[in-house]
């Protein structure tokens, strides 16, 4: 990025908390779906390497895969 004619590096632009990245699904919120999920899928990950390891899985989904529910 640049600000005027100085190059800034831009960081950190993600959400710093990984329950950010969840929405609520079926449960009462974000926090719970993340734990659920976690506590039954994530083997030993923390909820941020869970949480990044699905943002990449994600992203590298075939968009006619990724918007089929809707």
């Amino acid at each position: 990025m640049v600000a005027g004619n100085t190059p800034v590096l831009v960081h950190n632009t993600g959400p710093c908390d990984p329950v950010d990245a969840w929405s609520p699904g079926t449960f009462g919120s974000a926090k719970e779906s993340a734990t659920y999920h976690v506590g039954k899928h994530g083997k030993g990950r923390t909820l941020a390497e869970y949480t990044d390891e699905a943002k990449n899985l994600w992203a590298k989904l075939p968009k006619e895969i990724v918007f089929l529910g809707n």
